[in-house]
């Protein structure tokens, strides 16, 4: 992997590795609650097949038996964020409205990685609430309006991740000021200095001998 044109290292550090986990968390909560869904489901078909359940159910909506497969959409989203969490993590990247050097590439890579799985939280939050008002309807239940409150508040909560990552990045990547470089080039010439100092003794005692 590369960031610019310089190798970095893929590490993991541990703000990292619990925001992996609570991903993985809600990537089994996906999973689970789409199987809960599909065995409450049939339970909803072997309802309304009995008696005269099944021909006012159909007179209002045809699809009914077909339109529980809908629920799979959430699985498949995130398994889409895990693999484009993968590629984006793996991939080399340019950054070129960067400064990118050799000396601040590692830190780079280490902020855009973990910006990238921190994402994956709120994004994943989504598709469980959007999946839980969807499921809802589907059975139907009705117990959840469209709109959700949650889902708004992860989507501003993304942004902000992404918003602060760039921030941090271009504060990593700034060029130094001119008052910085002033500041070492004095440096270097009290060092300078101070060596040509303790170099003339030894040059005058050398003489004498």
């Amino acid at each position: 992997m590369k960031i610019g044109k310089y190798p970095v290292k893929h590490t993991y550090s541990i703000a990292r590795i619990i925001a992996d986990i609570i991903s993985v968390g809600l990537a089994v909560l996906i999973v689970s609650a789409t199987i809960n869904f599909f065995v409450r489901y049939d339970k909803f078909l072997g309802y309304i097949m009995t008696d005269k359940g099944h021909a006012t159910m159909l007179a209002h909506d045809p699809y009914y038996q077909t339109k529980q497969w809908l629920a799979l959409i959430f699985p498949v989203l995130m398994l889409a964020v895990f693999v484009a969490y993968i590629i984006l993590v793996l991939k080399s990247h340019r950054f070129s409205r960067y400064n990118i050097t050799k000396r601040n590439a590692q830190q780079v890579s280490d902020a855009y990685t973990f910006c990238v799985s921190l994402c994956k939280i709120p994004v994943l939050i989504i598709i469980t609430d959007t999946m839980a008002i969807t499921q809802d309807k589907l059975l139907p239940q009705y117990g959840f309006g469209w709109f959700s409150w949650p889902v708004l508040l992860y989507t501003i909560i993304l942004l902000i991740i992404i918003r602060y990552t760039r921030h941090r990045i271009d504060n990593i990547t700034a060029a130094p000021t001119a008052e910085s470089s002033s500041d070492a080039i004095k440096v270097k010439a009290v060092v300078s200095q101070k060596r040509s100092a303790d170099e003339q003794p030894a040059e005058n005692n050398k003489e004498e001998v």
